[in-house]
């Protein structure tokens, strides 16, 4: 059974279009092909340049009267989400898409949600936002576990003592453990997102490692004590500072 136009509109919301605008023609068209059926064949018209014009609009006509078709002028906005990742695919990196949906005065996540962003302008995408939802697998549709571990690292290697920190470190994707079923609606399929990460994790090998410091004399002072050994100094703080380990050239 054909869904009304309530029920169609319904759809395109509950699968995160945007609707801008919304017009049934269905009543008003159904009119206006009707007197145009019943008119005299006029010299001018649509039916001078479409082939079979008034075959076709008689078929039209019948569907309307019959409930087969509706005619509905609609102006729909992807779901930015959806655009993000197909922009990604399409080769636009994070600034671009960044930039595009900025230009577009398309809200960043901030600007969904001021109460939790009050110290952000909410107007302005960053690279930083496109990659994580780019990164996010809970756009497929299903919960995901065990995306990332905690690591208590040392702050220093050679001073048990002097404590350690917790960081929040990403598992690698083949570890996360997705639901046996999807828990919410999707809003992109799990090949795009596989193909996404795929694209993603190429970029990564390819990408130029980082420059490398130049270090050059250190100076320090005021509550650290520095060991040299070579060319290489150790500074350590005082109890509660974390311990800085830096390599110098050895001056003359």
């Amino acid at each position: 059974m054909m869904a009304h136009a309530e029920q169609l509109h319904a759809l395109l919301t509950d699968a995160r279009f945007e609707v801008v605008a919304w017009n049934d023609l269905t009543e008003p068209s159904t009119q206006v092909m009707h007197a145009f059926l019943n008119a005299p064949p006029q010299p001018l018209g649509l039916h001078v340049f479409v082939p079979d014009f008034r075959t076709k609009a008689t078929n039209l006509v019948h569907n309307l009267d019959h409930n087969r078709i509706r005619l509905i002028q609609a102006v729909l906005h992807a779901p930015v989400v959806l655009r993000i990742f197909t922009m990604f695919l399409d080769g636009h990196g994070y600034l671009a898409i960044a930039e595009r949906l900025t230009a577009e005065h398309l809200p960043p996540p901030s600007g969904h949600d001021r109460a939790r962003n009050p110290h952000r302008l909410g107007v302005a995408w960053g690279k930083s936002a496109v990659r994580a939802i780019l990164q996010n697998p809970r756009y497929t549709g299903y919960q995901v576990w065990n995306k990332q571990r905690r690591d208590e690292v040392l702050l220093d290697v050679d001073d048990v003592a002097a404590g350690h920190v917790s960081k929040m470190r990403w598992n690698p994707p083949d570890q996360w453990v997705y639901s046996a079923e999807p828990t919410h609606p999707p809003l992109v399929s799990r090949e795009t997102f596989d193909q996404v990460q795929a694209r993603i994790a190429a970029r990564s090998r390819t990408s130029p490692a980082p420059r490398r410091p130049r270090h050059g004399r250190m100076c320090c002072g005021g509550g650290f004590r520095v060991g040299c050994a070579g060319g290489a100094c150790r500074a350590s703080g005082s109890a509660g500072r974390p311990t800085i380990a830096a390599a110098t050239q050895r001056v003359p």
